[in-house]
């Protein structure tokens, strides 16, 4: 995987939020404070709750494993996290389309940072040319860090991209296998302007698209001994794609996908052996969309907050994804259709995912205590609100309809 692939795979993946407070009963966590839970009357809005919730997590699970990958890649230290996310799992792939050129980084540039080990490099500063337009790339490593500052200056790739804006790479290590990787991108503000880092992408000399990133994000990994890491990831910020020509992107054409970060948090231990892994995580992630295309415009989004969610899994042996979800997830769906809130989730049996379609196919959550839900095997959900009684199928077409999370 090259540094273009690993920094906009993990950029996809990733996405921050602004959710409303949504009344209900009940309460769950949120780092040791009490969240006050949306209650659950029928079964469809179980249904519902049930899916979006199983969405959301395994978001998560994607965006923070792939995270990792996109700092660490290049890098001269291993990663036990990369045999833990396949890339067919319907949630990541769909999430995983517009922004795929965001970072699209000439090979030169990159080189100095891929190869370098932490270690004593002399401060050095180049101006590259571009096919128009140039870069300056400053560098210095002492034995326990590593600075790389890339400025652009409408560098022309000569293939359709170009670039604008600063992005800043970090290593510091403290200890023996503790290591702190930052990525910032622009002002890393989050307040998405002009000057801060943007690829404008073209084909035969028509403007396509326009992404601009304000995003910083950080690893700290604490430990790796053999095929074992653990780690810390924290992101803030925000990416936005403006798709301003019809024949950009397929069906992504004249519209708008802004993606968010708002102080997501992730505590991550990985074994890439028994590719068994697990998170606790915090924070927000959300995507918006206005398309452009039709008239009167028309506005659509996801938002999820994390509220001291615990997510465990692995890859079985037949090479799905399981995932057991205990704790808080907030949900807010624009337009409303899907029923949204915030639940409490725990696992009576792991769900496990379809590494082909990525649907959930087996599983048995309990959500707020009272309301049992069973994932079958065709994608169907079935819910019961009478303490595991009597349950009711809710078809898998149905609640993608409703429920389904939106992709750039």
């Amino acid at each position: 995987m090259n540094r273009n692939q690993s920094v906009s795979i993990f950029l996809i993946g990733a996405c921050s939020l602004l959710l409303a407070a949504c009344s209900g009963s009940g309460s769950g966590t949120s780092g040791g404070m009490a969240v006050q839970t949306t209650a659950i009357t029928t079964s469809q809005q179980g249904s519902q709750a049930s899916f979006g919730g199983a969405q959301a997590a395994m978001l998560a699970h994607a965006a923070s494993t792939d995270a990792v990958l996109a700092v660490l890649n290049g890098t001269s230290y291993s990663l036990a996290a990369r045999q833990t996310h396949k890339s067919g799992d319907a949630v990541y792939d769909r999430l995983s389309g517009s922004l795929a050129r965001l970072i699209k980084l000439r090979t030169t540039s990159y080189s100095r940072a891929s190869m370098t080990r932490v270690g004593t490099l002399a401060a050095t500063t180049d101006v590259i040319q571009c096919s128009s337009g140039y870069y300056e790339s400053s560098a210095n490593s002492t034995l326990t860090s590593f600075d790389l500052t890339e400025t652009y200056y409408g560098c022309d790739d000569g293939a359709g991209t170009v670039l604008n804006g600063t992005l800043y790479y970090e290593i510091r290590v403290s200890a023996l296998n503790a290591v702190t990787f930052t990525l910032r991108f622009g002002d890393g503000d989050s307040i998405l302007e002009p000057v801060d880092f943007t690829v404008v992408t073209s084909s035969g000399g028509v403007q396509l698209a326009t992404s601009t990133a304000s995003l910083t994000f950080s690893i700290d990994v604490s430990s790796m001994a053999n095929t074992t890491m653990s780690y810390k990831l924290d992101v803030n910020g925000a990416l936005q794609d403006v798709y301003t020509n019809a024949v950009a992107n397929g069906n992504n054409a004249l519209q708008t996908d802004t993606v968010r970060y708002d102080r997501y948090a992730d505590n991550v231990s990985a074994d890439s052996v028994t590719s068994i892994w697990s998170q606790n995580v915090n924070g927000g992630i959300s995507l918006s969309r206005l398309n452009s295309a039709i008239s009167p415009a028309e506005s659509t989004g996801a938002s999820v907050v994390y509220h001291n969610l615990a997510l465990a899994g692995q890859t079985n042996t037949v090479g799905n994804q399981t995932l057991s979800i205990t704790g808080t997830i907030s949900t807010d769906f624009t337009p409303d259709r899907c029923y949204e809130g915030t639940f409490t989730f725990s696992t009576v049996t792991p769900l496990e995912f379809d590494a082909t379609t990525g649907q959930a196919i087996a599983g048995y959550l309990i959500i707020n205590n009272t309301v049992h839900v069973m994932f079958n095997p065709d994608g169907s959900v079935s819910v019961s609100t009478d303490g595991g009684m009597t349950y009711t199928n809710y078809a898998l077409a149905d609640l993608e309809g409703l429920c389904l999370l939106p992709s750039p």
